[in-house]
């Protein structure tokens, strides 16, 4: 959604992070233009990404907040009570943390007021620039939707390759969960 904007950034990292040019059209914005507040957390890892978004946000004239933490110890565990109280008032929250705050209540808290929440575990700048981050979000999306849909319909997944694999899940009741890195919505997460 916002990365090809970032990506001009990271060009020049080492240099001054103003004055780079982003555009972000219409439904591509990670945000709306009734923005109350977007948060970027991260922890003293990843300050060069965090620095990168918080000009990308500035360019586009949104207010953002920045927050950091020491590094968390493992994946779900809470961040600060003063982050946590913080990202309850966010719209937007960017998480570039060395560690996945996605299954933490303070993400889960955020999202029930109505956050969008960016998961970036351990990325770095290398992963900005280039990879997977290359997906066309958006052009997936509805795939992924529409798998989602058929593992929560299905009573049974059989997964045969020319390799070999020949395995039978049974999923009858389990609900599919997709995490497709589009956040558009109100109390929505992902992780591109």
């Amino acid at each position: 959604l916002w990365r090809r904007d970032v990506l001009s950034l990271f060009g020049s990292l080492e240099g001054s992070y103003e004055g780079a040019a982003h555009t972000w059209p219409g439904d591509h914005s990670p945000w709306k233009a009734d923005l109350r507040e977007l948060y970027l957390t991260y922890d003293t890892d990843n300050i060069d990404i965090a620095k990168a978004l918080a000009y990308a946000v500035k360019s586009v004239g949104a207010e953002y907040s920045i927050c950091i933490m020491e590094p968390r110890s493992t994946h779900g565990e809470e961040p600060t009570e003063a982050i946590a109280k913080a990202m309850l008032g966010a719209d937007v929250i960017f998480a570039p943390t060395r560690f996945s705050l996605s299954h933490s209540n303070a993400r889960i808290k955020a999202n029930e007021n109505g956050a969008r929440f960016i998961s970036m575990p351990d990325y770095t700048r290398e992963m900005m620039i280039g990879g997977a981050l290359d997906a066309d979000f958006l052009g997936i999306y509805e795939k992924v939707e529409r798998l989602k849909f058929i593992l929560t319909e299905a009573h049974q997944i059989h997964i045969t390759t020319k390799a070999g694999t020949d395995i039978h899940i049974h999923c009858e009741g389990r609900v599919g969960n997709e995490v497709s890195g589009v956040c558009r919505t109100s109390g929505t997460w992902g992780s591109p």
